[in-house]
C-alpha cells in the first residue's frame, strides 16, 4: 500500500447513489389539455403585444455613431409545467434559443431570439395554430405552440443565470 505524507480525506461516506433522472424526462406526462381556441388567441395577442413593446424599445435606443441596429428581438417564452423537452429553435425560421431556467415549480421560460426578417414567418405559426380550419383531429402547430404558456419581451431576468437574489435591484 502506497504511503502518503499528507493525510487524505475520505467522502465516501457522503455518496448518495440513485438513478439519474433529466428535468424533462418525466414518464407520467400528461398531455395538456387546453381550448386551442382560447390558448390561441391569448398567445397570438401576448406574441403581438412583445413584438410592439420590442419595436417601441428599439426606437428609443440610442446608439452611437456607426452602430448598427439590432436585427432582431429576444423574447421570453414561458412553457406550462410538466411538458416534456420542447425546442423552440428552428433553424429555417433563424430562431436561436438562449438561456433556459426552470422555476422551482417546474416552469422553463427560455430567451429566443427572433430575427427579423423571419418575424412574419414565427408569427404565421401561432396564428395557424389559434385560427386555422381543423381537418380531422389535426390541429395545426399543435406540438409546438400547445406547450408555450406565456410569451413576453425578454428582460434582463430572463439571461439571469446566477442566484435571481444576486439580481441588481436597479
Amino acid at each position: 500500500m502506497a504511503e502518503y505524507e499528507h493525510r487524505h480525506i475520505d467522502l465516501s461516506g457522503l455518496g448518495v447513489v440513485r438513478d439519474y433522472k433529466s428535468p424533462g424526462s418525466n414518464a407520467r406526462q400528461r398531455s395538456l389539455q387546453r381550448i386551442r381556441e382560447e390558448h390561441g388567441r391569448r398567445v397570438v395577442g401576448e406574441l403581438d403585444a412583445a413584438f410592439q413593446s420590442a419595436d417601441r424599445g428599439r426606437e428609443a435606443l440610442d446608439l452611437p455613431d456607426g452602430t448598427s441596429p439590432p436585427d432582431g428581438i429576444y423574447l421570453e417564452v414561458e412553457l406550462a409545467p410538466g411538458v416534456g423537452p420542447t425546442t423552440l429553435e428552428r433553424k429555417r425560421e433563424g430562431t436561436r434559443q438562449g438561456a433556459v431556467t426552470v422555476t422551482a415549480n417546474g416552469i422553463r421560460r427560455i430567451a429566443l431570439f427572433v430575427p427579423d426578417d423571419t418575424r412574419d414567418v414565427f408569427d404565421a405559426v401561432f396564428r395557424d395554430y389559434a385560427f386555422a380550419e381543423v381537418q380531422g383531429d389535426k390541429i395545426p402547430k399543435k406540438s409546438r405552440v400547445e406547450p408555450v404558456e406565456h410569451i413576453r419581451t425578454a428582460r434582463l431576468q430572463t439571461f439571469w443565470r446566477d442566484d435571481p437574489a444576486a439580481l441588481p435591484d436597479d
